[in-house]
């Protein structure tokens, strides 16, 4: 949590995203919301890589949130083969 509140930086905002997302695939199930979360994440996560050089706290974050956003992929496989839903649907 402490990560995700941090400081003012990409990273920071990778971490929040991530969080938000999965906090919501949690309560919620896969939706649309979780998936716009997921997204800013890795739109986040994509900007914080292209800075150089990172911090080791940047560096901690930028892992926190890739695996937070793995967490969210395994989660969102489950739900999508438990309830036998499609992806695509979310999306439109």
């Amino acid at each position: 949590m402490r990560m995700a509140m941090g400081d003012d930086t990409v990273t920071r905002l990778a971490v929040y995203y991530a969080l938000l997302a999965f906090s919501s695939l949690r309560l919620n199930g896969l939706h649309q919301q979780a998936i716009q979360l997921k997204i800013l994440a890795i739109h986040s996560l994509s900007a914080s890589a292209k800075k150089e050089p990172l911090s080791l706290a940047e560096a901690a974050q930028h892992v926190a949130a890739s695996m937070l956003l793995g967490s969210f992929e395994v989660g969102s496989a489950r739900t999508i083969k438990r309830n036998s839903i499609s992806p695509l649907i979310l999306l439109a």
